[in-house]
């Protein structure tokens, strides 16, 4: 893999995630994982306590004043509301289960080589056993964690097209059409991840700090010394841009259902956790306080 670092301007995404998948030893680790972490739970039936309110959430609208936009169109569809057991939780261990491959691309296109299967595989078994936003186990929460990985491979595609174009161009050329394009990429899945759930947002920050630390990892103090820090703060600008942009996307996309859905009686029946509110928060009285604690 280490092709795809430096002599290509894209990873093959593809051909990495067959290769995870055709690897009997990685398969069967994160399997045996699932099979373990969630087996009782798949087959004994169990209610949460955020589960209870689910019509008034899904059928009243209620999720998509919160900012969970992406649910509340799913359950248009797929009647997420009508909770069936064994079926859903079991589609959501088979959607944890592609996640964690895809996170392992993402850092595979990283490392490569240089970290044995069985690297990857452990990787893969702690992410499923023990999801990084770990208090979150319900079925319909697991869209973002998928998007939150795609996002990061697109904004991997993104430091290799600008890191490309600064070895042939010089430092004072614009990112072309295509690095925008992945950019924007990145920005509107994020942006579908956190109309999941907001906390993806977190997530997928620390996915981007994680890919910045492997890769520093890799390259070693020779690179690092040649490369300087202008890769990193690149990386986080591009990073920051594509956050702000999805915050926005989120906001926006909070107004149109509620006035496309009629759903102006329930604002405020919850916390919309939209940019506004959040810019409220800091500056009423008491909010360090709150902050602290």
């Amino acid at each position: 893999m280490e092709k795809y670092r430096e002599t290509k301007t894209t990873a093959d995404w593809n051909g990495m995630i067959h290769k995870l998948c055709e690897n009997r030893l990685y398969m069967g680790i994160l399997l045996l994982t699932a099979v373990c972490a969630y087996g009782y739970k798949v087959t004994n039936v169990t209610i949460g306590i955020d589960d209870t309110p689910s019509l008034y959430y899904f059928e009243e609208g209620l999720i998509a004043i919160v900012g969970r936009w992406v649910l509340f169109l799913l359950n248009k569809v797929i009647t997420l509301a009508e909770f069936v057991p064994f079926v859903t939780d079991f589609a959501a261990v088979i959607l944890l289960i592609a996640v964690a491959i895809v996170w392992s691309a993402l850092f595979y296109s990283v490392f490569g080589e240089k970290i044995p299967v069985t690297g990857y595989a452990f990787f893969a078994a702690v992410f499923v056993s023990c999801p990084l936003i770990s208090e979150v186990f319900t079925y319909f929460l697991h869209n973002g964690y998928l998007s939150c990985a795609v996002s990061l491979c697109f904004m991997r595609e993104w430091q290799l097209s600008i890191r490309k174009q600064r070895k042939g161009s010089g430092l004072g050329e614009k990112p072309d059409c295509p690095a925008v394009t992945k950019l924007a990429a990145a920005a509107v899945f994020l942006w579908i991840a956190m109309g999941c759930y907001e906390s993806f947002m977190i997530l997928w920050l620390a996915g981007l700090l994680l890919l910045l630390l492997s890769e520093r990892i890799c390259l070693g103090t020779e690179r690092t010394a040649r490369t300087g820090e202008r890769g990193v703060f690149g990386t986080l600008a591009g990073g920051a841009l594509a956050a702000l942009a999805a915050v926005l996307l989120r906001s926006l996309m909070i107004v149109v259902l509620t006035k496309a859905f009629h759903l102006e009686y329930l604002q405020g029946e919850a916390v919309q956790r939209s940019v506004t509110e959040m810019l409220g928060w800091m500056v009423q009285p008491g909010a360090f306080g709150e902050l602290i604690m």
